[in-house]
């Protein structure tokens, strides 16, 4: 009997463990989810289930324990009798659920709520939600649910993110869902926040109260309430941090707000803004204060009554536009502005602009504003803003130094000096790619790099087509203008143009016109070419080749040089074709080089030249005619055999020959692919061999020719000749003219001082004074000739003296 009895007992119990197992399989298939271990006793009436994995509306739920008990007969039916259910170690990922909070239904899988709806007690320990959304970890220690079912009592208790942020919950769940009420109470250091409500969970009627005090003493209180799905609310704020879609700010002020979380408006008399940025042009405000506040998220509007803005930094770039396109309606008609620093990003190199002030108005989109810098300050800026999105920019007095980063990038990288005042006048049209037009007008200009520099009293840029990548289409016109290179040894050019750099401009320019300048090699005072004009057409204009003249004079003699150029594919103009000119110049500007080069020093003498030269394919070809008349030069002391080196004659013998002619003439082609200078220096020097090769011929000058001594003019420092010096001049011209094929000789006479830089000015600015009122009264160049001062001019008289000299 014991046998069928423990027979019988044993079949009940793994009958009911089989219907237990069903029935757990039916509860896990409607919640999608499954169990580790499923152990049921049928004399304790109780079922534990391990290690659930289930979703909650999409979410991981993971229950590590859970305890069910109740009537054994009735565990496992569909109307269970349980006294007791015990839930431990529960985790639940809210992410999506936080990400769709205004649709968020607590509806439970029906198995579920069978279960519960039918326990007398149910107790929660230890759980955590996570992936809240702007929120902590939340975290649950106990939650206890008990009595009927048509009166249930909730009372739990919990923390949030540490325990000292700590939150309590009472609620009460009556037959008549309507009647629902609860409370939930969160405590930390920084304050409380309370939830009250009546009604179902989706609560008809609620309250909440949000009160927080940060360790900074930033604080908030608010308080909502809902009847009817309608909310009310009152906000109270001091430093506030908020966070929106474009930014962060600290807010201060009292708001309200009324609607539905889909239909929502706020409003405000006063608010102050502190610490604002927004990611748009990474903008900044120290403090905003806004009147008459609102904002409908329902019909997408946004309006401001009065806004003052103290403290803005705003970074513009040149490839975004000024403001982003939106669907709201934004309206500011008044908006004060204070320090507004700005920076613009062209080419991702800043410009930065001084603090501006001025109003502003934003209504549909279109931003009006003029903003400039205080009028005594030693810069002035201005910039208006109109619509249709022009912009305005003007400026007084601005160190050109502050638009370093608008320069060509050649320009930028190279100079080492930035110099110069510049005034603006350009308007700019940003969502067009930044198009620009307008004049630059720049005063007391000097680019300097480590061996060149441009210097401009005035210069003047006229813009027709300017955006992000630079100017397409501009006019520029300079005067008074100086343009010094270095001075290479031995070569008055490197191997490589110091114009290179200047070629890799890459802004076009239809019009170039530089007016009365000069050009000197290595020092200011070695001026090479003087009253210079200087014109440039179609410069980087890769359909139409470019055309460069230049005009001057050496010493009075006249310069004349043409080139044409094409640009290249690295964006660099590069000549096709060149000539050169210069006739009857005195040589004393090659002193200096002559001097570096070792090479013999130039007392007397007249230059012509001629150069024509091709450049196809990086290849050279040209011809070149050099003519000197009444050369004299000096031997250099030390005495130096570079001479000897490069033509295979003695110094000496170099000196003399070349000196002994009254006109010696060097003509030569050249070809290669070397600079043209170097080339043509290459094939003239195959004709002064040829010339050394001759029979010496004897010094005419010294020889056959007479002197007749004209009179004198004394050295001084004044600009001008003297009304007394002008008149003996006049009389020297008359005897002179009388002379048509004998020359002047400008000789001059130091008295008994010492030579130095100060009177070799004196001289050269004297015989220079001379030269010119003989030419401008009839004398030709090519029969002035002023000799170098030297110390063999020493005299016994005690004041110096040009003297004039006519040779027959």
């Amino acid at each position: 009997m014991m046998l069928l009895l423990l027979a019988w007992h044993f079949s009940i119990q793994a009958a009911a463990h089989q219907a237990t197992l069903i029935q757990v399989r039916t509860w896990m298939k409607d919640m999608g989810a499954t169990a580790g271990d499923v152990q049921f006793r049928l004399l304790r009436g109780a079922l534990t289930i391990r290690n659930v994995k289930a979703t909650l509306q999409g979410n991981p739920l993971e229950i590590e324990y859970l305890f069910l008990k109740g009537n054994p007969a009735s565990i496992t039916s569909h109307q269970p009798t349980l006294q007791h259910i015990d839930v431990e170690n529960i985790t639940l990922n809210a992410q999506v659920l936080s990400q769709s909070w205004q649709d968020l239904s607590f509806n439970l899988p029906a198995s579920l709520q069978t279960i519960f709806r039918h326990a007398k007690q149910i107790t929660f320990h230890q759980g955590i939600i996570t992936h809240l959304k702007n929120s902590p970890d939340l975290h649950l220690q106990r939650l206890h649910i008990s009595g009927p079912t048509n009166n249930r009592q909730i009372q739990g208790f919990g923390f949030s993110d540490n325990p000292n942020q700590t939150w309590q919950l009472n609620s009460k769940i009556p037959e008549n869902t309507a009647e629902t009420s609860g409370e939930i109470n969160a405590n930390d250091d920084a304050g409380k926040i309370q939830l009250q409500w009546t009604g179902a969970w989706q609560a008809h009627n609620m309250k909440v109260t949000f009160e927080r005090t940060t360790a900074a003493q930033s604080s908030i209180k608010a308080v909502f309430k809902q009847e009817n799905k309608h909310w009310t609310g009152d906000i109270h704020t001091r430093s506030w941090p908020i966070d929106f879609n474009i930014g962060h700010s600290n807010i201060t002020g009292h708001i309200e707000f009324l609607g539905t979380p889909k239909a929502w408006q706020m409003k405000s008399d006063k608010i102050q803004w502190d610490n604002t940025s927004f990611s748009l042009h990474k903008t900044t405000v120290q403090s905003m204060l806004s009147h008459r506040f609102a904002i409908d998220n329902k019909e997408k509007t946004l309006s401001i009554k009065r806004l003052d803005i103290q403290g803005m930094a705003v970074q513009l770039e040149t490839n975004q536009p000024i403001l982003p396109s939106t669907t709201w309606l934004v309206s500011a008609p008044n908006i004060n502005i204070q320090a507004l620093n700005t920076t613009i990003m062209v080419a991702n190199e800043p410009i930065y602009l001084p603090l501006l002030s001025g109003t502003a108005h934003l209504q549909n989109q279109a931003l009006l504003f003029d903003v400039s810098s205080p009028a005594d300050e030693h810069q002035f800026w201005r910039i208006q803003g109109y619509k249709q999105g022009l912009v305005h920019v003007s400026g007084l007095d601005i160190p050109l130094w502050r638009l370093r980063n608008l320069m060509p990038h050649p320009i930028q990288e190279q100079a080492l000096t930035m110099q110069g005042i510049t005034s603006l006048d350009l308007n700019v049209i940003p969502h067009q790619a930044w198009s620009t037009t307008g004049t630059i007008l720049i005063s007391d200009l000097t680019l300097a790099s480590e061996d060149q520099s441009f210097k401009a009293q005035a210069l003047q840029l006229e813009i027709q087509q300017a955006n992000d990548l630079g100017v397409q289409q501009a006019t520029m016109h300079a005067k008074q203008w100086d343009m010094a290179f270095p001075l290479t040894p031995r070569q008055a050019w490197s191997d490589n143009s110091h114009l290179d750099e200047w070629a890799k401009i890459p802004w076009a320019f239809q019009d170039v016109t530089f007016q009365d300048g000069k050009i000197t090699m290595g020092h200011e005072k070695q001026v090479w070419v003087q009253h210079a004009q200087l014109h440039v057409q179609n410069w980087q204009t890769a359909s139409i080749p470019a055309t460069l003249q230049l005009a001057g004079d050496i010493d009075l003699a006249p310069i004349q040089a043409s080139m044409s150029l094409q640009q290249n594919e690295a964006k660099t103009m590069q000549w096709q074709h060149l000539k050169l000119n210069i006739r009857d110049a005195n040589m004393f500007n090659l002193l200096a080089w002559a001097s570096i080069s070792k090479l013999p020093q130039i007392e007397k003498g007249h230059l012509t030249l001629s150069v024509e030269a091709n450049q196809i394919n990086h290849a050279i070809q040209g011809h070149a005619d050099l003519t000197l008349d009444y050369l004299h030069l000096i031997e250099p002391t030390p005495k130096e055999n570079y001479l000897q080196q490069q033509l295979g004659y003695p110094t000496q013998r170099v000196i003399q020959q070349l000196s002994n002619n009254h006109v010696l003439n060097i003509s030569n082609d050249f070809l290669g692919t070397q600079s043209w200078d170097t080339l043509m220096a290459q094939a003239l020097l195959v004709d002064v061999q040829d010339k050394l090769a001759q029979p010496t011929i004897s010094n005419h000058d010294s020889e056959k020719n007479t002197r007749e001594f004209l009179g004198s003019v004394r050295i001084h420092k004044k600009k001008a000749l003297s009304h007394n010096e002008r008149t003996r001049l006049r009389k020297m011209i008359k005897v002179i003219k009388k002379h048509k094929h004998a020359y002047v000789e400008l000789t001059p006479d130091l008295g008994t001082a010492k030579l130095n830089d100060e009177l070799l000015g004196q001289i050269r600015q004297t015989q220079s004074l001379i030269k010119l009122f003989l030419h401008q009264r009839g004398i030709k160049l090519k029969q002035i000739y002023t000799l170098w001062p030297q110390e063999k001019h020493h005299s016994t008289r005690d004041v110096g003296a040009i003297h004039i000299n006519l040779v027959k």
